[in-house]
């Protein structure tokens, strides 16, 4: 790769550089820390379903070996014909990271892009699954992650 070309790239981390580090972390823990869960439409299956998923991530670095994320999902479920609002679900998720090298913002920029959402994925979506079947409402299951 030229030196013109690597200016080009989306983060400030070569990949080489991130791929040393993401080698040299380990994910410690994951922890469901807060979890709301809302139902707006009692006749939820007619309401129809319209779904728009957000996302919202702020890391900590705690030292230099190690560091935190919170990773927070928010679901919106909105009626297909009128746009009403009927089922709402916010998860936030605890990542906490030990590394054998220094753990930097340039690091977490990448992580957070390329690696972080197939990581918590699985749970958001488990999560929702359960949520709406213990609500009483058909099982929502929300799609396979290609990209947020």
């Amino acid at each position: 790769m030229s030196e013109q070309s690597q200016n080009k790239l989306p983060f400030k981390l070569k990949p080489e550089e991130y791929q040393e580090l993401l080698s040299a972390t380990e994910l410690e823990n994951i922890s469901l820390i807060n979890w709301h869960v809302q139902l707006l439409c009692k006749e939820f299956p007619q309401c129809g379903q319209v779904l728009k998923i957000g996302v919202k991530s702020e890391n900590s670095i705690i030292s230099d070996e190690k560091a935190t994320i919170h990773h927070t999902y928010t679901l919106d479920v909105k009626g297909e014909k009128n746009g009403t609002k009927t089922l709402k679900i916010t998860a936030t998720y605890l990542l906490e990271f030990s590394s054998s090298k220094r753990l930097s913002n340039d690091f977490f920029e990448v992580y957070n892009n390329v690696s972080l959402h197939t990581t918590i994925w699985p749970f958001f979506r488990e999560l929702v699954s359960n949520s709406t079947a213990r609500l009483n409402i058909p099982p929502l299951t929300i799609p396979l992650l290609k990209s947020l």
